[in-house]
């Protein structure tokens, strides 16, 4: 199939020979050809179908996208006509030798299986989801594990009796990522190129987890550290990150929180806002695709913005079963435990008394066993 175009009029020829006449196909419509009408006021291409055609028509009904061999050759189509580009510009982009990306990784359940399989962790792995109470009458709930928390208690009564319950704990550094081989993106709009940089992170760990969240749909037999078959399933239970990337995995912006509905401007209220569900988002990704095609990736990122969004429309969680983002999506050691005391407890301290008065109070306290002492005092510890 070939394409031409005049203005705003898309040609395209479905029994083109091997020395086409392009320049003569302007002047008159062939009977070979299919006219689509574009129009700059609405999203969408129109397509013509010659009448008595029942082909055509029988095309047009199963694949929307006909006569482009898939969504994607539609979207690319549609673009290009969109865009100010010549025609000699959109044949020099259809002319270019494009390698696709590759992307290297491990299967993850070959990874899960050789930890579970391991007789020296025998020790370590809890396949026994339990409630501990202090006292009879319940009042009290003891949490020394995840097994014997509510989540997994939560999580265990979802799959079938018997079944073993394995949650997944992710983590990645989008900073080390990108640094390997990721592709340069290209945009006038500097912030579509960062859009394009989300995209193609949660495309790669859709990749990766597929298996695992198979797993987590159907099951899937696992040997464990004594070599018994156990059904397993695969949730993902935790995703360990910085709050910048937490915000890219909730597919969110900036000036929002990651786990619940707060803004920017309600961080500081002194009760804790409802938490944010993963129904809710995707439903703010449906009500912008249908407005605005994502294709058209500034003004996407624009309406997104509207709505709190990131401007991801496919998050990698999207098909994982048993998950809530503002569950998974846990504390990250570093700079949500460290950092955050050092740059606000600690700093908040100093102000209110005095760095020369907290050196002293620390000074002066006993040091026990297993903890560590500041006889100068931390007002100037880095």
């Amino acid at each position: 199939m070939e394409i031409w175009s005049v203005k705003n009029v898309v040609i395209c020829n479905l029994n083109s020979s091997d020395d086409p006449d392009p320049a003569g196909s302007y002047n008159s419509e062939p009977a070979n050809f299919d006219i689509y009408q574009t129009n700059d006021d609405i999203d969408q291409f129109a397509l013509n179908v010659p009448a008595g055609n029942d082909d055509n028509g029988q095309e047009l009904t199963e694949v929307p996208w006909y006569p482009f061999a898939s969504q994607k050759d539609w979207e690319v189509a549609h673009w290009l006509m969109r865009t100010s580009l010549s025609m000699s510009e959109i044949d020099e982009y259809l002319n270019l030798n494009l390698r696709p990306l590759g992307l290297f990784y491990r299967d993850p359940i070959d990874c899960l299986q050789s930890l579970l399989s391991n007789p020296q962790l025998a020790d370590c792995i809890d396949f026994d989801c339990r409630r501990v109470y202090e006292s009879a009458n319940r009042l009290s709930h003891a949490y020394k594990s995840f097994m014997m928390g509510n989540h997994s208690w939560y999580l265990q009564c979802q799959i079938p009796q018997g079944a073993s319950l394995l949650g997944v704990i992710l983590s990645s550094d989008k900073t080390k990522v990108t640094n390997i081989a990721v592709p340069k993106f290209v945009h006038s709009n500097a912030r579509a190129c960062g859009v394009l940089v989300d995209w193609l992170f949660h495309q790669c760990i859709s990749i990766v987890t597929e298996p695992l969240k198979a797993a987590a749909k159907m099951g899937i037999m696992m040997n464990d550290p004594v070599g018994n078959s156990r059904y397993c399933f695969t949730p993902l239970v935790s995703y360990v990150a910085d709050t910048p990337e937490e915000l890219l995995v909730a597919c969110v912006c900036s000036n929002v929180s990651p786990v619940t509905t707060a803004t920017q401007d309600q961080f500081g209220d002194p009760f804790c806002h409802p938490l944010r569900k993963g129904s809710s988002t995707l439903a703010r990704i449906k009500a912008v695709l249908r407005s605005v095609l994502h294709a058209d990736v500034s003004e996407f990122f624009a309406v997104c913005k509207e709505f709190n969004l990131n401007g991801v429309y496919e998050p990698f969680w999207l098909d994982w079963p048993l998950l809530e983002p503002s569950q998974f999506i846990t504390p990250e050691a570093l700079h949500h435990w460290y950092r955050m005391f050092w740059n606000h407890n600690l700093n908040w301290c100093i102000f209110v008394v005095g760095a020369n008065e907290l050196d002293f109070r620390f000074m002066l306290l006993q040091v026990f066993k297993g903890y560590c002492g500041f006889n100068d005092g931390v007002s100037t510890l880095k």
